[in-house]
């Protein structure tokens, strides 16, 4: 069996890197002054998602590796989906704003990117919400499974539990949701489009995306489930014998109210 730590630290190897790659596209975003809106959304997306990874950080190791290794793996696998995907967008946006100098787009990068490479745009923007969601769910997941590990179950910790695990049924939905979408524009494109490559590319790496997304969620859910099921009080059956009157017990240290007694039937 792995160590927690190794585990956590398999993790805080994808990132770092995710976090100094989504930095720099978030500077260059941020350099462009004049940029189209949908542009400037991506700051927001990225700004959350770069709290969300720092935040992972300051995890205890034990309890994000105590989340076992199909979780980590689908954590680590997310993480490096998302960041491939912002560093290639970042390439992507120098080449789009290669005629433009200094901070003011030239009319016709801002035509490009504004209009041509809307559906680029908006990939990279689902990527980085859906990272974001996914990350959180793994915080408060590593957080709440600690409390199942250490401590008894409370009814607190019970309610936190099935808010949770609705939480998380409900983003796997989400995703599966988005997913069949994006199958459904992949299939059109493949139809309509005589050249379907370029715009396809961003759909194939949003569906990889969901694709783990999804894998990384029922994980998720799954170890919560298992935390849960093992925590629960077990079933006492006690066997009378014939008699059907009277009192039985073992030791009993107890106050005991509401007894009813009857007679032999």
């Amino acid at each position: 069996m792995v160590e927690p730590l190794s585990l956590a630290a398999n993790i805080a190897g994808v990132v770092i890197p995710a976090l100094h790659g989504m930095r720099l596209l978030l500077r260059d975003l941020q350099d462009i002054k004049d940029a189209p809106k949908n542009v400037k959304d991506l700051e927001n997306e990225l700004f959350l998602v770069d709290r969300s990874l720092s935040s992972l950080q300051a995890i205890e190791p034990e309890d994000i590796g105590s989340l076992g290794s199909e979780v980590t793996d689908n954590v680590r696998s997310t993480i490096e989906i998302c960041s491939a995907a912002c560093d290639k967008f970042r390439t992507d946006l120098q080449q789009w704003t290669r005629h433009s100098g200094g901070e003011k787009l030239s009319w016709r990068d801002r035509s490009n990117i504004g209009f041509w490479k809307q559906a680029h745009i908006k990939s990279i923007q689902s990527q980085l919400q859906n990272c974001q969601v996914n990350i959180t769910s793994v915080i408060s997941t590593a957080t709440l499974y600690s409390s199942l590990q250490h401590t008894q179950i409370t009814e607190e910790i019970r309610k936190a539990l099935l808010v949770k695990e609705d939480e998380l049924k409900a983003a796997s939905q989400t995703a599966g949701q988005q997913r069949e979408l994006v199958n459904s524009q992949l299939q059109t494109l493949s139809i309509q489009d005589s050249e379907p490559q370029e715009t396809a590319k961003p759909l194939e790496e949003e569906k990889e995306y969901l694709a783990a997304s999804q894998e990384l969620l029922r994980e998720l859910l799954k170890k919560l489930q298992e935390a849960s099921t093992s925590q629960t009080p077990p079933v006492v059956n006690v066997t009378f014998g014939s008699q059907n009157s009277g009192l039985q017990m073992g030791t009993n240290n107890g106050t005991m109210n509401g007894l009813v007694f009857g007679g032999k039937g």
